[in-house]
């Protein structure tokens, strides 16, 4: 599996120039704060006037803007929430997000399910069909590859298998989009 999820799909902005508002689209993809940058120098040049920033100790972000620019971020769909902003305008030369970012857009820890499991517990709570479950440190685009020193063995929910239905979510109990990339399981029968 790859890490081909978007957290930026049909995603807009506005922002002022000092003389007109203009709309600004930001493409399907899987943006880093350095990502956003340079979609952003492609855009206006290499002294882009809206940049994006990180405050790691704030685990915030922070939007530049050379004077006269605004931005608006009432339209947005979720981008003003991945980057931890409020839906409003800004025309401070730096801000900071008022809320913690989530770039990834939730998927920071991926669950896989397998259906004709049971027994597993998350977070040692409750009993669910998860049969593997980590931390997506992964950057976009690139592969993600796991393997266990040993095997996990979960009891199966049936006597006979016909089918197995695989799924993978994150935290939420979303279905991750992978974008029609292929994922491949290996399972040991006993």
């Amino acid at each position: 599996m790859y890490v081909s999820w978007e957290n930026i799909k049909d995603e807009k902005f506005t922002y002022y120039d000092g003389h007109q508002w203009s709309n600004l689209s930001i493409p399907d993809g899987n943006y880093t704060i350095k990502g956003l940058n340079r979609y952003m120098v492609k855009i206006f040049g290499n002294e882009p006037p809206i940049l994006f920033g990180i405050v790691a100790e704030r685990q915030r972000t922070a939007i530049k803007l050379k004077d006269p620019y605004k931005i608006n971020l009432t339209k947005s769909k979720k981008l003003h929430k991945l980057l931890g902003f409020e839906p409003k305008v800004y025309d401070e030369p730096e801000q900071m997000g008022k809320f913690i970012a989530d770039l990834s857009g939730g998927n920071d820890i991926i669950y896989i399910h397998c259906d004709i499991a049971e027994g597993a517990y998350i977070n040692g709570s409750h009993s669910s069909n998860v049969i593997y479950s980590f931390i997506n440190v992964n950057r976009p685009g690139s592969q993600v590859i796991k393997s266990f020193d040993k095997p996990l063995f979960f009891p199966v929910r049936m006597d006979r298998v016909f089918r197995i239905r695989m799924r993978i979510t994150n935290h939420r109990g979303e279905l991750i989009p992978l974008n029609k990339q292929e994922v491949q399981y290996n399972f040991i029968a006993l």
